[in-house]
């Protein structure tokens, strides 16, 4: 197997809800559909995530799906954290980080976003115990 050339112009974060695997992909649409949907800028939103609860992360969660084609609503996003996670859970908070490092590779200069996903992968493999992970794929493709 070969390993693909980076190329930062597009984050993508894989998420899963309710047993669903959804891709995020950062683009413009994204980042206006989570600005709009927060009533915020994408760095405050970026900033405050990992404090947020339940209702803000569906709000945010669902308008970034939303805007990557995925018909997810913020209520089946919400049941799916207070059902299945918890809403003070490990789980919760690791969904939370994961959209932190998403965000913050998304918002980093084309040229520093592949060390920034390489930090924000280990950070995730640390916090999660588990060997240390790219944890964030970039990638042009969409």
């Amino acid at each position: 197997m070969t390993e693909k050339a980076f190329d930062p112009a597009r984050p993508r974060l894989s998420v899963k809800v309710a047993g669903q695997e959804y891709d995020l992909l950062g683009t413009l649409e994204l980042v206006e559909a989570a600005e709009l949907a927060m009533k915020d800028g994408i760095v405050q939103i970026a900033g405050r995530l990992v404090e947020m609860g339940v209702t803000d992360v569906s709000t945010l969660l669902a308008a970034m799906l939303r805007s990557c084609g995925h018909q997810v609503s913020t209520k089946e996003i919400g049941r799916f954290i207070l059902d299945d996670l918890g809403a003070g859970s490990e789980e919760f908070v690791f969904m939370k980080m994961q959209l932190f490092g998403f965000l913050r590779v998304l918002l980093e200069p084309p040229s520093g976003r592949e060390k920034v996903a390489k930090q924000m992968g280990e950070m995730l493999g640390e916090w999660t115990g588990q060997p240390a992970s790219p944890g964030l794929n970039i990638s042009n493709s969409a």
